[in-house]
């Protein structure tokens, strides 16, 4: 190993991770206010299947049967089975987000998501065991999330009609997760990803704009829909919950 190699990259890292925070581009926030693309949340009274995967385990229960059974309930909707009738046929079978920039995914793509189901029983070990060594990891080490390993986890703005802001994660709901179980109040968020050196910002997903978004503008949904799957995330009521 190039001992020296390592430590100037160490070096070249934290040196653009100051840069990153002093920009902005990476701030401390509750995790109270951080949510789920399946509508859960996170922090201290957190809805998210994989906290209540662990607080299972803690009163004895199986990590395995619970998220089996949490699996089997909320498996994926196609965008227009969540909103109402589609305007063109062709975009029925898709789940999509309407913020989004036409990413239509079928179904089939998420026979082995963490996220939602159909998640076969198959599947549940590799689950379990990554959520499991991010907790081992954060309860010997503590989150050290400066750290290469650790990283900074990544999300989007999200505001509601009231101007309420909230956090969506994209990259770090097992760790959003385990955080929120431990009883860690606040992690630091990247609200830009980085491509090729680059930095590309996150702009906000408001409802108030959302005649602007992608599948809004293009025709895909109408106005209305799109606020209707919004509101159902923003409020938690996009899954069922499953205790």
């Amino acid at each position: 190993m190039n001992l020296l190699a390592s430590s100037r990259n160490a070096s070249r890292y934290m040196r653009w991770l100051i840069g990153l925070c002093r920009l902005g581009v990476v701030k401390r926030y509750p995790l109270d206010k951080t949510i789920a693309v399946s509508g859960h949340t996170f922090g201290s009274n957190g809805s998210h299947f994989f906290i209540e995967a662990l607080r299972i385990r803690d009163q004895g229960g199986s990590i395995s049967e619970f998220l089996q059974r949490y699996y089997s309930l909320n498996e994926v909707q196609p965008y227009f089975q969540v909103v109402g009738l589609p305007i063109k046929n062709e975009y029925r079978q898709y789940y999509f987000l309407p913020w989004e920039q036409y990413q239509f995914k079928t179904i089939e793509r998420h026979s082995f998501s963490h996220k939602f189901g159909p998640t076969p029983p198959s599947a549940l070990p590799k689950i379990v065991d990554r959520l499991l060594a991010i907790e081992k990891k954060i309860r010997i080490e503590g989150f050290q999330q400066f750290s290469r390993l650790d990283g900074i986890l990544r999300v989007t703005p999200m505001v509601g009609e009231s101007g309420e802001t909230k956090f969506l994660v994209l990259e770090g709901q097992h760790r959003s997760a385990v955080l929120s179980a431990l009883g860690i109040t606040h992690a630091y968020y990247m609200t830009s990803a980085a491509y090729l050196g680059q930095l590309r910002r996150q702009k906000p997903i408001d409802v108030r704009e959302v005649k602007d978004w992608p599948m809004v503008k293009s025709g895909v949904t109408t106005e209305s829909q799109a606020i209707t799957y919004f509101n159902k995330v923003f409020y938690d009521e996009l899954s069922v919950h499953v205790t």
